[in-house]
Order: structure tokens, then C-alpha cells, then sequence
């Protein structure tokens, strides 16, 4: 019940605002002060019409007040006349709406005397008035109150999209689902239709300000910056070529051909996604012409690049003459870009959305989807540069030279069925697309499911940035793309028993010692310690040199040749001697701490040489002195021996 109150209460301060505005037609008038009875009767009257509950809590009557004070003077006494005056200016249909009412109460300050003036009052003011005046002001206030909210609710909207510009795009996060389970994800800016944002030829260095991340396409005319193209496609925005033809193309198809080869090579070497055709004026006569030449460009880039380009044509918002083949063109056409910036005829917008059957918005998307076209094919192209008419004279007034002649507080009408806004100046007037405006042909786009909107020109509003707040709200939305189910928690691991650490162990270190004896530069010293492992072996096998030497030299000493054991052992003391020369010279090559002899992470001191080849040297080396042995030493020792 809240918001009830709340109205009633700012209805009823409306009332002593609106006071003085035409004291010239009271009839029955009487004398008295600015602030007398007058104002505490109708507040009584109001009230009691109205049913007013006293119980309203104080908080929200002061903040209501406050506000409307922040807004008007509370010096004005509601008279007959006024409200008269207010029931007929809000009868008229396109000025439905808040700011016109405060347009009105400011009309009525412009009037008024100061306070020590003695105010003109009716005694009487008929029940049927008032019923009528609240009628007509309640919706207003309702309206405005949304409108509020829908701001509030569109600035945080704004927030989480700008949150994300700076987000990687293949940055991958986690949400829990519960302890021990959660769903990987990736978050991206994705269109709910397309934008496409027409570049003209002499901005020089306004795209420099431009928000691409909310443009679907940049189209350009070619062969367009360098710089301009690389900022596009910087963050995230396809581009186009924007090309205008003529009349006399179309009588020329050798020169047709050869506009598809220099558009292709262009669109190739400056990595551009597509090509729009523009051709103005086009006469019923040049029907097939035209079509004939969208089917050459549209064969020519199929067959040098499949798929790889699109093709778009701009057409006008009344085909008079039936001059563009939809039929035929669709399969060849990703889009129709519906062109709504041509002026009109007389003073009003070039854009309205209902209204003259011809040139309006709604009449002509019904049209040409009633050609069997899907919606979505077809794009709004929307001017952002405003209309000055005087007469039935134009000029064209970009956005931001607009909102510099006239500020933030400067009256700003609408026209409803046009979802329009208008500025009257004098003899002249102003018609433009303002954020209000353009989120209602938004709307419509989104409603429809056409294909999107054009902006043109692009950079029209350079220095203001409610245009593309509005563009952003409407058109960019988060997406979220789910990957996977992934635990959050490790699965408990039951702990291995000790010959399988044990084998674990072996496998990992054969496989580091395969790797390092294969090339040693390719693996790190922290991934083995096959160092320590080899000189735990050669201690063991240098004690049992030792030892089985020992007991060798001591049989001999007391034996000598008639001990059984000498050959056996003799042939182990010397497997044990070139296994424990072999291991030693292992370890040493394996060694961490004297990286000189052995491996080492500095990729200047390895020297990668294979290993394999050293072992089958030294192997080939003790083969050799063991033949060596066999054929020369042994043959020499026997012959000492026999008497």
C-alpha cells in the first residue's frame, strides 16, 4: 500500500504548484494572501476525495516532500484556472508523460507573482475537475516511478558488463554445487542481436572513444584505417566494407567483375568479414540489373573464399517502385539493413515507429516480412544524427551538438506514437532519438526477433556516453558456458604397501635414467635420484671387491693351484671389480653436487651427448682388453707354469 500513499501525497503538492497559471478567466474572484485558507480548504477537499489515510507513516510523506521541493516552489496556490489548463494540455496523446508535467508546472512558475502579491482564487472548485485532473496525473506518476526503478535496475546491469571487459575469455572458474562437487565454467559477452555501427568517411579520431566489445560489426568504407580496423578487431568486433554503386555500374558487368576482385583482395589482405552494398535511388528499371550484380559478388567470394564472407544489402524504408528482389537476393543475403535515416517530407523524425503507414518502422517491416523473409534478416538502421526543421527546410544536427545548444535541463518533448523526442526552438524544431526513444525501438527489434540494429553514423554522439549505455543495456548480455563436473575434494587414496612403493620406485627411476642416458639436457636433477641409488652400489660393490679379493690373494698364498674355488672366484673378483669401475663412473656422471663430471640444470655447462654411446665404448673398451687377455697374457702365463 505503500506506493498508493506515496502518489496521492505527490499529487496533492502538485496542487499548490500549479496555482497563478490563468487568473485572466476566473469570473468570480476574491482577495487574499499567497499562503491563506485557500490552500488548507483544497488540501482538505483533496484529501478527503482521495480517502487519504493519516497513518501513513512520516518517513515517506518527508521524502516525497522533499523531492517535490527539490523540483518546484511550494508558493503557488492550486486555482480553478490551472487545473483547467492541466486537463486539456495532458488530453493531447504524445505528451504523455512526466517530463511534459514538470514542462507545464514550469510554465506555471514563469507566471507566477511573487509572494506578497495578492493571488485571484475561485471560491469553488467542482468535484468533476479534480476526479479529472487525477486521473490524468496518477499515470504519470506511476510512470515516472518505473521509470526509476528501470534505471536503477539498468545501471546494475551496466556494472556486471563492464566487469567483464577486462576478463580473459579463456579464464575458466568453479562453482561449488555442494562440499565435495563443483561445475567448471567459462563467462563470455555475447549479442542478443546484432549491432552494427556505421563508420563515416570524416570522423578522424572519434573511434578512438568508441565501446567495440558492444558493436557486433564496424562497417567502413574502404579501404578504411589501419589503426580503426586493428581497434576493432582488438576487442572482439567484425568489420565490414560499406561500398556505394552507381547507376552506371550496373550497365557494366566487365567493370562489375572487376569491383568483386578489388573488394575480395581488400577484404582478404585486410582481414574484413563482409561486404555491405549501398546503392541509392534505385528505379524499378534497374531490378534485375541489381540482383544480377549482388548474384556475381555473392558467386565471386563463394568461390575464391566458401563461407568465409558475408554479403549485406541496404535498403529503403518504402521500396516505391519495387525495385529490390527480396526473394531472389535472400539466399544470397545474410542481412537487409532497413535504411530509417532519409528525412521526411515534413517537419517530424526519420524514424518514427508508428504513424505514416509508408515510412514508419512497424509498416515496413510488416511489409517486407510479408514477403516471406525471416525477421530475423532484417536490421534497423537507426540515425543518431537529429533533424532540424524550419519550415519545411533541414538541416541535419548531430547528438552532441544537440545536447551542447540545449543541456540537461532543457524541455525535452515526445512524441509517443513516433517514439520520438522533439525540441521546439522558436520557429524551429529539433526531432532526435534520445535514450528513451531508442529503447523502445530496441525493444521492438528484440520483441520481433529481427535481426538487429545499425547505427549511423557512428561516433555522432563523441563525448556523451547515454547512447551507448543504451545500446549496451539492450543488446549485450553475460553468458555462461558450463563445462564439466569436478570434485572439489581429492578421492581418499589408500596408501600403497612397500614392495609396491618400492616397484614405483624402480619404474620411475629406470625411466629417469633411460631419459638422461639418452639425452642428459632433457630432464631437471630434481626429477631423479639415481645419484644416490649409484653410490650406495658402488660402496657395496667396492667392499665386496675388497673382500672377495682378499679371499682370493689368501687361498692362493696357502693353496696355490691346487685350490678348487681359484677360477670361479677369480672370474667374480673381476665382474665385481668392472661392475663397481662401471658404477662408480655412473654415479659420478649422475652426480648433483659436482655438476663438472655429471649433469647439471645450466643449459650452458650440459652437453648434450648421449650416454648410450659413452656405455657402448667403455663395454667395447673391457671386451677388448678381455680378448686381449685371453689371446696374449693368458697363453704367456701357462707356458711360465709347465716345467
Amino acid at each position: 500500500m505503500r506506493n498508493p500513499f506515496r502518489l496521492i501525497l505527490f499529487i496533492v503538492t502538485l496542487f499548490f504548484f500549479a496555482g497563478n497559471t490563468m487568473t485572466a478567466s476566473v469570473a468570480v474572484c476574491q482577495q487574499m494572501p499567497g499562503d491563506t485558507a485557500v490552500k488548507t480548504k483544497l488540501l482538505k477537499r483533496i484529501t478527503e476525495m482521495l480517502q487519504f489515510r493519516k497513518n501513513v507513516r512520516r518517513r515517506e510523506q518527508q521524502r516525497v516532500i522533499t523531492i517535490v521541493n527539490g523540483l518546484f516552489v511550494d508558493s503557488l496556490v492550486a486555482t480553478p484556472a490551472a487545473i483547467k489548463y492541466l486537463n486539456w494540455a495532458l488530453d493531447k496523446e504524445r505528451t504523455q508523460n512526466f517530463e511534459y508535467l514538470r514542462q507545464l508546472l514550469n510554465d506555471s512558475l514563469s507566471k507566477h507573482t511573487p509572494a506578497t502579491d495578492t493571488v485571484l482564487v475561485k471560491a469553488t472548485i467542482t468535484e468533476e475537475e479534480m476526479t479529472e485532473l487525477a486521473a490524468r496525473l496518477i499515470p504519470l506518476l506511476q510512470q515516472k516511478e518505473v521509470e526509476v526503478k528501470y534505471d536503477t535496475a539498468q545501471q546494475q546491469r551496466l556494472k556486471i558488463i563492464r566487469s567483464l571487459y577486462s576478463r580473459p575469455p579463456d579464464q575458466v572458474d568453479t562453482l561449488r554445487l555442494n562440499d565435495t562437487t563443483g561445475r567448471t565454467y567459462k563467462i563470455r559477452l555475447m549479442h542478443q542481436a546484432e549491432v552494427i555501427g556505421i563508420q563515416p568517411d570524416n570522423n578522424g579520431t572519434a573511434y578512438r572513444n568508441y565501446n567495440f566489445s558492444t558493436l557486433s560489426y564496424l562497417s567502413v568504407i574502404p579501404p578504411g584505417s589501419s589503426d580503426l580496423l586493428a581497434a576493432a578487431r582488438k576487442d572482439g568486433c567484425k568489420t565490414l566494407f560499406t561500398i556505394a554503386i552507381t547507376s552506371q555500374l550496373l550497365q557494366q558487368e566487365e567493370q562489375q567483375y572487376l569491383l568483386a576482385d578489388s573488394i575480395f583482395s581488400m577484404m582478404y589482405g585486410k582481414e574484413v568479414a563482409g561486404v555491405n552494398v549501398w546503392m541509392k535511388n534505385l528505379k524499378e528499371g534497374e531490378r534485375d540489373l541489381f540482383t544480377r550484380f549482388i548474384t556475381i559478388l555473392h558467386n565471386y567470394l563463394e568461390h575464391n573464399e566458401p563461407g568465409k564472407y558475408s554479403l549485406s544489402v541496404t535498403i529503403p524504408a518504402y521500396d516505391r517502385y519495387k525495385a529490390y528482389d527480396l526473394r531472389e537476393l535472400a539466399p544470397m543475403v545474410k542481412y537487409f539493413l532497413i535504411d530509417f535515416t532519409i528525412p521526411p517530407a515534413s517537419a517530424g523524425s526519420s524514424d518514427p515507429l508508428k504513424g505514416n503507414s509508408n515510412f514508419s518502422i512497424v509498416p515496413a517491416v510488416s511489409r517486407y516480412v510479408n514477403q516471406h523473409i525471416a525477421p530475423e534478416k532484417f536490421i534497423l538502421m537507426l540515425p543518431y544524427d537529429g533533424i532540424k526543421w524550419v519550415g519545411k527546410h533541414y538541416s541535419f544536427m548531430s547528438y552532441k551538438e544537440i545536447r551542447k545548444a540545449y543541456p540537461a535541463d532543457s524541455v525535452i518533448s515526445y512524441d509517443v506514437t513516433a517514439a520520438s523526442a522533439y525540441i521546439e526552438d522558436g520557429a524551429s524544431q529539433i526531432w532526435f532519438n534520445d535514450p528513451t526513444t531508442l529503447d523502445v525501438k530496441y525493444d521492438y527489434v528484440l520483441r520481433n526477433g529481427l535481426g538487429g540494429v545499425a547505427i549511423c553514423p557512428l561516433g555522432s554522439d563523441d563525448g556523451y556516453g547515454e547512447l551507448w549505455d543504451a545500446l549496451t543495456d539492450k543488446f549485450v548480455v553475460a553468458d555462461t558456458v558450463w563445462l564439466k563436473e569436478v570434485r572439489l575434494t581429492p578421492l581418499p587414496v589408500e596408501k600403497p604397501g612397500l614392495w609396491v612403493r618400492i616397484k614405483h620406485r624402480i619404474k620411475h627411476e629406470a625411466k629417469a635414467i633411460h631419459q638422461l642416458l639418452k639425452d642428459p639436457c632433457s630432464i631437471s636433477t630434481k626429477n631423479y635420484n639415481s645419484d644416490e641409488y649409484f653410490r650406495y652400489l658402488t660402496i657395496f660393490l667396492f667392499v665386496c671387491t675388497v673382500v672377495i679379493g682378499a679371499v682370493y690373494l689368501y687361498n692362493m698364498r696357502m693353496k696355490g693351484t691346487d685350490w678348487d674355488l681359484r677360477k670361479k672366484v677369480l672370474y667374480l673378483w673381476v665382474a665385481l671389480i668392472v661392475l663397481a669401475v662401471l658404477s662408480c663412473i655412473v654415479s659420478l656422471m649422475l652426480a648433483k653436487r659436482l655438476p663438472s663430471l655429471g649433469f647439471t640444470d645450466d643449459p650452458m655447462e650440459c652437453r648434450s651427448i648421449s650416454l648410450y654411446n659413452v656405455l657402448v665404448v667403455f663395454l667395447i673398451g673391457i671386451a677388448l682388453g678381455m680378448v686381449l687377455m685371453r689371446v696374449f697374457v693368458f697363453p704367456l702365463l701357462r707356458k711360465r707354469e709347465i716345467p
